[in-house]
This record gives structure tokens, sequence and C-alpha cells, in this order.
């Protein structure tokens, strides 16, 4: 039996409708697989406040472990100025989820960095109505 290969694909559309749901802003999926080892997507979003923050972060692990998929590593960086977390990076193998404050994410320019990154579309498409023909009796 061949195994099926691991559908990050799906699960960094998960990580960024979660991250929608707990109302961060910008949020952007990219497909950097042909351009990096590191891994497949990055999920990039801007949170308001360290509470939003730590929100989102409890909320895309819990969501993600609920569907058997656990964090290799978590890592944050610390605004030396007010001692509060600005950026936040949660590691899933071939997703990669980070969660910026405003400044930080001007700043680090992730998207500008990874421009030749292809943009995935993580809203969900809305479904179309279709016209139901009456059929002749």
């Amino acid at each position: 039996m061949v195994k099926k290969p691991f559908n990050f694909r799906k699960l960094a559309l998960e990580s960024a409708r979660i991250a929608d749901d707990k109302k961060c802003k910008d949020i952007i999926v990219l497909n950097v697989h042909r351009l990096t080892t590191l891994c497949d997507y990055f999920v990039i979003a801007t949170v308001e406040s360290t509470p939003q923050m730590e929100t989102v972060l409890s909320s895309i692990k819990k969501g993600m472990s609920e569907k058997g998929h656990y964090p290799l590593q978590r890592h944050g960086s610390v605004s030396l100025g007010t001692g509060l977390s600005s950026w936040q990076v949660i590691d899933y193998g071939g997703v990669v989820v980070h969660l910026m404050m405003p400044q930080s994410r001007e700043f680090y320019a992730l998207e500008r960095m990874w421009y030749k990154a292809i943009k995935v579309n993580w809203l969900s498409p809305k479904p179309r109505h279709r016209r139901v023909k009456k059929r002749k009796k």
C-alpha cells in the first residue's frame, strides 16, 4: 500500500481560518515549497495585542491537536522596549505560522522577502447558486 503524502496545504488553510476567527488582520498564506526546504507553507497574520497573540496561539494549537497535529517548535521574539512578545512562530514541519505585531510585521516584511512565493487563497469560496430548470411535463 502506498502511503498518501500529507496535505500541508490543508493544515495551512485551517491555521489561517483559525487566525481569522480570532480577528487577526492581513492574513496571508504563502506556498514556499519551491523556494526553501524549511517548509511548504507560511501563514502570516497580524495581531493587535499580546492577549490576542496568546489567544490565537492557543486556538491554533488546540485546533491542530484536535486533528492530530502537534507543533514541532514554538519560538518567540521579545521587544526590548516593552518586554512583550512581538512575533511568535509555530512550526508544524510543512507549515510555519507567524503571528506578528504590526510594527514587527512592517519591519521584517516577510511577504516582501518571499515575494516569489505563490499566494494561496485561504478564504472559502462562496457557494454558487444554480438555477434549477423546471422540467416540462
